[in-house]
């Protein structure tokens, strides 16, 4: 059951007046709303506390508004409007004595599930990404009876400025699943306000969304769209389940993060939230290769996503799961939260593993489209990478930067701290091929991983955020540096013409926006043709391809996911 929820911080309570004039007397201000909404006015103590309620002395229902007196006090308030159907309108603002504030019905219009992809928006803060408190398995276990509240965290948020960090929180969703991927709330049910009780012994997925919120005053407002499907907040519960005494063996940049664990709390463990498996665009998916200890069976559960309907779950198999002769599985993750369970006779263990396609394009800067040779300077950029772990006011503030080795050196770019994902300097990596590389061997960059430093709590502990306690402006944050996630690797071919490019597909061509609008441009080193399919198979355009960039008209073209193929590279593409 999809249940939506005013943010526990937020939460608008009913307010009954009896109603008579409207217009402010000397100590009071108004706030005039449109008759079907609701109205919550609040203070704000400390971070992810609950705003301080304040309530109305009265308010009056006339032609269609409603009108809501209160006592006029000094200093910065908040008010939230939210109506059936409609995007919440929320501010901060300061009261004037005798004023009136109207928000009109055009400020609630629109769709709260509206998208917006495009990492430019919001001062080129926008990603709509979500942290959780759960662990880093993404695996929670209770007993009946027992009670959870969920602590659901917009990433990135909605603050007024970078430095005062004053936050609105969208409207959130829950909604709880069996692992057959169907609606059940049999196990446990979480409430409007994010609360989960355990009602009987099993397993349960929960799946965390929420809409999209126009916040004038917010730094790039007003508008902030809905979560993105594929970073859908996704935990298991387990009550009443025994301890099955599985050693997942799951880690990541282990190496790298040797010396790093006092930064990072999960250590070498692969983290549910922060650490995205990157794979390249046109693949399959990104295949994960780990040994378990006290497991029986490996199972898996891959999302389905869809910008309408969110993601889904059709249940745990081994799609997607090989056994190998070592002891070791393989699993193939496809984008979105992915579920691996591991089962023994002792019930099972879970975790979330979150992975994400990419696109890349390699040039070589010293010879543009000629052959790599030793010395050439080359330029790696991606298509789009996201910050592992943004900034969230009280815990993190952190530069997140690219790097690779090629077995000796290791490579890095500057990276960059609030917009990771909208600067294109952020998201390239230059380097030059060592001048004594042997002709006829592959220049291979590889272990490529996000690395992220900075000043503030370890890495994970947005996960110790509670909502009595909340998080006090943090004067005193320690520097915490730490690896994140995976890219995939590129070599390139020294000293030898390559007839198929590199591993990566999009290695020499670079196709963008996407999701795209009314154009998309392509952009190659050769000449070539495009064709653009629907996912049936029918080609809906084709166009010649000369060496630069080309832009394709697509106005023309219903909404939709179409396969967009430039000689060898396919890429899948959104409207």
């Amino acid at each position: 059951m999809n249940k939506p929820t005013l943010h526990v911080a937020l939460l608008c309570l009913a307010i009954a007046a009896p109603t008579w004039a409207q217009t402010p007397a000397a100590g009071q201000y108004a706030i005039a709303v449109p008759e079907e909404a609701t109205l919550f006015v609040g203070t704000k103590t400390k971070h992810f506390v609950p705003f301080t309620e304040v309530a109305p002395v009265s308010r009056s229902t006339a032609d269609g508004t409603t009108t809501y007196l209160f006592e006029y006090k000094g200093g910065v308030h908040n008010y939230r409007v939210s109506a059936p159907g409609a995007v919440t309108c929320a501010d901060k603002f300061t009261p004037k004595d005798g004023e009136t504030i109207t928000i009109a019905p055009e400020q609630l219009a629109g769709d709260p599930s509206q998208l917006d992809r495009d990492p430019a928006s919001n001062n080129g803060y926008n990603v709509a990404d979500i942290f959780l408190n759960i662990n880093e398995r993404g695996h929670l276990r209770l007993q009946t009876g027992k009670t959870f509240q969920i602590v659901s965290l917009r990433n990135w948020e909605a603050v007024d400025n970078i430095v005062n960090n004053y936050f609105i929180e969208p409207n959130y969703r829950y909604t709880v699943l069996n692992e057959d991927g169907q609606a059940d709330e049999t196990v446990v049910t979480v409430d409007d306000h994010g609360l989960l009780t355990a009602r009987s012994a099993g397993t349960a997925i929960v799946l965390v969304t929420y809409d999209a919120i126009r916040i004038p005053s917010a730094a790039g407002g007003p508008m902030f769209g809905a979560l993105w499907p594929e970073n859908t907040g996704v935990f298991v519960v387990s009550v009443d389940e025994g301890e099955p005494g599985i050693d997942t063996g799951m880690t990541l940049n282990a190496d790298l993060n040797a010396a790093h664990t006092d930064s990072r709390l999960a250590g070498t463990a692969i983290d549910a939230e922060l650490d995205v498996l990157y794979y390249a665009e046109g693949t399959d998916g990104y295949r994960y290769t780990f040994t378990p200890t006290g497991a029986t069976e490996v199972l898996l559960a891959r999302p389905t996503l869809s910008d309408a309907d969110g993601l889904a779950y059709h249940g745990f198999g081994t799609e997607g799961v090989t056994a190998n002769e070592d002891g070791s599985y393989t699993v193939c993750l496809t984008e979105g939260r992915n579920i691996v369970k591991l089962a023994s006779n002792a019930d099972a263990e879970y975790q979330v593993l979150t992975a994400k396609p990419v696109t890349c394009m390699v040039t070589n800067l010293t010879s543009p489209g000629d052959t790599y040779l030793p010395g050439d300077e080359v330029s790696v950029r991606f298509a789009t990478l996201y910050h592992p772990c943004n900034k969230l006011a009280g815990v993190y503030n952190m530069t997140a930067n690219i790097q690779y080795s090629d077995g000796t050196s290791t490579y890095s770019n500057k990276g960059s701290q609030y917009t990771f994902a909208s600067t294109e300097a952020a998201q390239t990596l230059t380097l030059t091929i060592p001048a004594g590389w042997p002709l006829g061997t592959d220049f291979t960059l590889a272990q490529g991983a996000l690395y992220a430093s900075g000043f503030g709590d370890p890495y994970g502990n947005h996960r110790a955020i509670t909502y009595d306690e909340g998080k006090d402006v943090n004067f005193t944050a320690g520097k915490r540096t730490a690896y994140f996630g995976s890219l995939p690797a590129i070599s390139l071919p020294v000293g030898q013409p390559s007839s198929t490019g590199l591993p990566v597909p999009a290695t020499q061509v670079s196709i963008y926006p996407n999701p795209f609008a009314d154009y998309l441009t392509v952009s190659t080193e050769s000449a070539g043709n495009a064709t653009l399919y629907t996912l049936s198979g029918q080609a809906v355009l084709q166009a010649p391809l000369h060496p630069g960039s080309n832009r394709l008209d697509t106005h023309a073209l219903p909404q939709g996911t179409y396969v967009l193929k430039c000689g060898d590279t396919t890429v899948k593409v959104m409207k």
